[in-house]
C-alpha cells in the first residue's frame, strides 16, 4: 500500500518534479548499484526494495514539501507514530511466548537485544525519524517543545538502552538531550548540532575507529573506560576483510548475501554487510557508488547550512549526525535514514511554501 500510494502521488504531481542534485545523485546511485550487482552480485527482493524506497522517498519528499510542507510533516509523523504503536502492541501481545522479542535467525545470540521495538540494529531506523518529525511538527505548528516530543525522545533513549545497542544509546542520549535543551532554551548555535561540525566529527570517528583502532592506547580506552571489547563486537575483523575486498575490486562487487560474502568475523561468522555504511558502500558499489552516497550527504549538509530557520537546522542536523555516527558501526540503507536525508536536502521548503503561507 505504501509503494502504491507513493507512486500514485508522484505520478499525479509529476509536473512539480524538478531534476535537481538530490534527484540526479539518487538516480546515479541506484544506477550504479544495479550495474555492479548485475555484473558481480545477487539480486534479492530486499536489495530491490531498498533501492526503490530510496528513489521513491526522494521524489515524494521533494514534491510534498514544495506543495504543502506542514501537511506532509504532520502526516509523516502520524504514519511513523502508527507504525511504532502497532509494533509495540504486537510485541507486548506476544511477550509471554517471546520475552526477548522477534528476530529471524538461528544463531545462539539471535534473541539478544530485541527489546522493545525491534532488533537493536533496526531501532535507529524508526526512532531517529520519529524524533525529527515530532520536533518539526512543533516548529511548523508554531509551538515550543511539546510533551509529545519529550516523551518520544525519552522512549527512544530508553529503548536504545534496553536493546543493548551502545552506539544508538549513546548517540540518542547525548544528541537527544542537547536537542531538547537547545529547543527549550532557544539557543540554536550548539556546536554539536551544527551540520558541518557534526559531519567532521563523524568522519574523524570513522578514521579513528577503522584505521587507528590498533593503537594500544585506544584499545585500552575502549575496554577500560567504555566497557566494550576493542573489536567493537567483532566488527574490526569484518572491516579488515572489507578493506581488502575494496583493494582487490575498487569498482564494486555488487550487492551480495552470505552465500557470496567475503566478510566474516575473526570467529568465522559470515555476514552480508560490512557493519560500516561507508566501507559497505565502497565494497559493494565501488568508489563511484561511495562518491554519489557522499554527494547526497554533502548536499544535505549544504542545504542545512543555508537553512534560515535555526530550529529546523538544529533538529535536522542532530538527526542527520546521529545517523552518520551510527553508520560507522552499522548500515544506513533504510527508509529512516533516507527520509531524514531528503528532509535535510529539501529543508528550505519546510514551513515556507506558498501553500503553507496561505493557510
Amino acid at each position: 500500500m505504501g509503494y502504491a500510494g507513493g507512486v500514485c502521488y508522484v505520478l499525479l504531481n509529476i509536473k512539480r518534479l524538478v531534476i535537481d542534485w538530490p534527484v540526479a545523485l539518487t538516480a546515479a546511485y541506484v544506477g550504479i548499484a544495479l550495474a555492479t550487482t548485475a555484473t558481480n552480485g545477487q539480486f534479492t527482493t530486499l536489495f530491490l526494495q531498498t533501492l526503490a524506497s530510496e528513489a521513491l522517498l526522494c521524489l515524494l519528499v521533494q514534491i510534498a514539501l514544495s506543495k504543502e510542507s506542514v501537511l506532509f510533516v504532520r502526516l509523516s509523523f502520524y504514519v511513523m507514530a502508527l507504525y511504532v504503536t502497532a509494533n509495540a502492541v504486537f510485541i507486548l501481545a506476544n511477550i509471554s511466548a517471546h520475552p526477548d522479542g522477534f528476530y529471524r535467525s538461528s544463531g545462539p545470540d539471535a534473541m539478544a537485544g530485541v527489546w522493545l521495538l525491534g532488533h537493536k540494529n533496526q531501532l535507529r531506523n524508526w526512532i531517529i525519524p520519529a524524533i525529527a518529525l515530532s520536533y518539526l511538527l512543533d516548529i511548523v505548528s508554531k509551538n515550543t517543545v511539546t510533551m509529545r516530543t519529550l516523551i518520544i525522545t525519552v522512549i527512544g533513549i530508553v529503548s536504545a538502552y534496553y536493546s543493548d545497542s551502545a552506539t544508538t544509546f549513546i548517540v540518542l542520549l547525548i544528541i537527544g538531550t542537547l536537542l531538547f535543551v537547545v529547543m527549550v532554551l532557544k539557543r540554536h548555535r550548539t556546536a554539536i548540532l551544527n551540520p558541518i561540525n557534526g559531519t567532521i566529527f563523524s568522519g574523524a570517528l570513522f578514521f579513528v575507529c577503522v584505521f587507528m583502532r590498533k593503537i594500544p592506547v585506544l584499545g585500552s580506552f575502549i575496554e577500560d573506560l567504555l566497557g566494550r571489547d576493542a573489536s567493537f563486537t567483532g566488527r574490526t575483523g569484518i572491516w579488515d576483510r572489507a578493506i581488502s575486498g575494496i583493494g582487490e575490486n575498487p569498482f564494486g562487487s555488487g550487492y551480495f548475501t552470505t552465500s557470496r560474502a567475503i566478510l566474516a568475523t575473526d570467529g568465522g561468522y559470515i555476514v552480508n554487510h560490512a557493519h560500516n555504511a561507508y566501507l559497505d558502500t565502497t565494497l559493494k558499489y565501488g568508489i563511484f557508488g561511495l562518491a554519489t552516497f557522499l554527494g547526497l550527504i554533502f548536499y544535505a549538509v549544504f542545504s542545512l547550512v543555508k537553512q534560515g530557520d535555526a530550529r529546523i537546522r538544529a533538529v535536522l542536523s542532530a538527526c542527520l549526525v546521529s545517523f552518520l555516527i551510527c553508520g560507522v558501526f552499522g548500515e544506513l540503507f533504510n527508509n529512516g535514514f533516507a527520509l531524514v536525508l531528503y528532509l535535510c536536502c529539501y529543508s528550505a521548503s519546510i514551513g515556507n511554501t506558498d501553500a503553507d503561507s496561505a493557510k
